[in-house]
């Protein structure tokens, strides 16, 4: 059974906000206003996203979300990261999805591997290289702590990425909005992770 186009397509609008707006990442990436444009566009996904959780009833549906959610998580950095990171960062949020839905074996190391892949793709693309080292540092530490714990998974390994790097992003350039919608945008991401994974979970799906 493939994945249900009802699903998919929610989960694949994000790809195609971003294709409409190539223009707008060309023109502010890695500058406050990329910063801004990154939060605003993620929010307007962000209901497309839900949408396509809701709509996930089973296995396969449940599988492709848990495997596109965190890549789709990384979205506002896309557009606040300087190139070529947020060039890169637009390749995997187009690629992955799309591959996702002919591929649905990306066991749970793979997708913890994806999100670590891309906080380090994020980290080369900061404002200054100190702060490149600062967040390099910080998630290596983070990811050797999250491995040996076997009580956090894939949703506390993305989220805790996710903050450090909006942290570090808006560092002494922070507007409150934009700050806030950033933080209520990655909180949501985790707490669509949450339920995808309890759901495949208490239908014994989790071992997949």
């Amino acid at each position: 059974m493939r994945v249900s186009i009802r699903v998919s397509l929610p989960l694949i609008f994000p790809g195609l906000l971003m294709v409409s707006t190539l223009q707008i990442i060309v023109a502010v990436s890695g500058r406050e206003e990329g910063i801004a444009a990154g939060a605003l566009f993620a929010m307007i996904s962000l209901p497309f996203l839900f949408i396509g959780y809701l709509f996930a009833k089973e296995k396969e549906d449940l599988m492709f979300v848990h495997a596109v959610l965190p890549v789709l998580g990384f979205y506002p950095f896309a557009y606040a990261t300087k190139s070529p990171s947020s060039w890169i960062l637009v390749g995997l949020v187009l690629l992955i999805p799309a591959l996702s839905v002919r591929n649905l074996k990306m066991q749970k190391g793979n997708v913890d591997a994806t999100i670590l892949a891309l906080s380090v793709i994020v980290c080369l693309g900061l404002p200054t290289k100190t702060l490149s080292a600062v967040g390099l540092a910080s998630l290596l530490l983070m990811h050797y702590v999250v491995k040996r714990n076997v009580k956090l998974k894939t949703k506390a390994l993305f989220l805790i990425s996710y903050v450090i790097l909006w942290g570090l992003i808006n560092w002494k350039r922070a507007d409150p909005v934009i700050m806030g919608m950033g933080i209520v945008f990655g909180v949501s991401m985790f707490l669509l992770m949450h339920l995808t994974e309890k759901r495949l979970g208490e239908n014994g799906w989790e071992r997949y």
